[in-house]
């Protein structure tokens, strides 16, 4: 009788892996599914944060900076533009048509209030506390390192300049098991997002109870106690996380990394966000984009105002100056974007730098694929000359291993941003009007949303099929 014929032991290949993730994203990611909640109703002489989103005369408009909605009037009205609608001391943007006309039945109630109310008091009897400073093996932090304080978890993903660490799309992941437990965070005036089983809690963001304390979201899903996947987002990550408190029937259980993609971004203002947004937590393009591939580790190397040559007039690395930081990451995926503050220099100074940073890549032994995206196409003079010199930097790199790919952006046969660049007249033929801000440069909230979309849509394309 012969021996027993040893299993055949599957690996799976990291193209595959991204196809299987980024099928399974398109049916049924963050961005796309119902929240659970309907967002605030507008109301007069009532305070508004940055990232809350309220119901107006049957649309949803976007708090874009913070303030008091007037005494009286129509509220903010729909304008179909980039532009920011003033109400009191509130602006606003559209944010579009309602997605959901109620509460879902099986929503949970959320309550916030300040460490001053202990929620070990009725009716809360949150008695079970689970400090990630305690038990940091519970929890896991997508997109940055943590930085500890006493009894919370902070945020870092990048050094933008020496010594100066700061945190782009972090968010902390974990699965609780109970019928209610509370979320711990503090934030600075703005909101906080609250993901449960792939649903936000609410449209829009989760404001705080009291600005400069500790506050605690209490979501209660009344007797249907179950295991449920909890993120927690914040704006830009600005603020510390406290952990999760239970019932004493509650646990707490640290969230598997068998699908993980870690993706490390590096690009510009139109990754970062601007004073025109996005305002949403989680909403910078580049955690857009790993939500509807089903990349659930994003990087943000991102920073305003620079470029593969650009500096922020001296205050920030470039592109290439980051690479070093960005190996020690081992992403399994780089993506390269822009960028216009490139404009002005000479086309071999740009193309040099930007084959400078390729090549770093594979100097410091990440075979990973690079995917690099060319300007977001704004019709400055320029524009088409810096992405033909990004275009000749990665012709030029001929990746020894065959796995970098360029992706035109302003010189797209398909034109991603089109019209006459004045979107203060919304003439209904463009979509300019909608996708570019005030400023006629960066994106607003729902500009960002599309960009992150047509970035998705261009590497599920043209990237993902031939990855092996």
């Amino acid at each position: 009788m012969g021996g027993r014929v040893a299993p055949t032991i599957l690996t799976e290949t990291l193209g595959t892996k991204l196809r299987r993730l980024a099928y399974t994203a398109q049916i049924s990611n963050p961005v796309i599914n119902q929240p659970f909640l309907l967002p605030a109703a507008y109301a007069y002489s009532t305070f508004f944060v940055a990232g809350e989103v309220v119901s107006n005369s049957g649309r949803w408009y976007m708090t874009t900076t913070q303030g008091t909605t007037a005494a009286s009037g129509a509220g903010p009205v729909e304008n179909n533009t980039g532009q920011a609608i003033a109400d009191g001391s509130a602006y606003f943007e559209w944010y579009g048509a309602p997605t959901i006309t109620a509460d879902d039945a099986l929503a949970p109630t959320i309550t916030t209030v300040t460490s001053s109310i202990t929620v070990a008091a009725a009716p809360y009897y949150l008695t079970s506390v689970w400090n990630p400073s305690v038990f940091p093996s519970l929890f896991r932090i997508r997109g940055g390192y943590t930085t500890s304080y006493s009894g919370e978890w902070g945020a870092a993903t990048f050094n933008y300049a020496a010594g100066s660490a700061q945190a782009n799309c972090a968010s902390y992941e974990c699965y609780v098991t109970d019928r209610k437990f509370a979320v711990g965070f503090y934030d600075d005036d703005v909101c906080v997002q609250i993901i449960v089983d792939g649903r936000p809690l609410k449209a829009g963001g989760i404001k705080q109870a009291t600005s400069g304390a500790p506050n605690w979201v209490i979501v209660d899903f009344g007797e249907a106690f179950k295991k449920r996947h909890v993120v927690v987002e914040y704006y830009r990550q600005k603020g510390a996380f406290f952990g999760i408190r239970t019932t004493n029937r509650g646990s707490v259980h640290a969230a598997p990394a068998v699908d993980t993609v870690r993706a490390v971004f590096i690009s510009d203002s139109i990754f970062e966000g601007s004073s025109y947004g996005p305002m949403l937590p989680g909403g910078q393009t580049q955690s857009l984009v790993g939500k509807l591939l089903g990349w659930d580790d994003c990087w943000g190397f991102v920073k305003g105002g620079t470029g593969y040559i650009a500096t922020a007039s001296g205050t920030a690395y470039t592109y290439g100056q980051r690479i070093a930081e960005a190996l020690t990451r081992n992403p399994d995926v780089w993506v390269f974007a822009g960028s216009t503050n490139d404009i002005g220099n000479s086309s071999a100074s740009i193309t040099a730098a930007a084959l400078a940073c390729y090549q770093a890549i594979r100097a410091g032994g990440s075979t990973a694929p690079i995917i690099v995206f060319g300007v977001w196409p704004l019709n400055n003079a320029g524009v088409a000359t810096v992405e033909a010199a990004i275009q000749d930097a990665v012709t030029a790199f001929a990746d020894p291993l065959g796995k970098t790919y360029f992706i035109p952006c302003y010189g797209d046969t398909m034109p991603w941003v089109t019209g006459a660049w004045n979107n203060s007249a919304n003439t209904g033929s463009v979509n300019a009007n909608m996708y570019i801000a005030g400023d006629n440069t960066h994106p607003p909230e729902i500009g960002t949303l599309y960009y992150a979309n047509r970035i998705a849509d261009a590497i599920r394309r043209l990237v993902l099929p031939n990855i092996r």
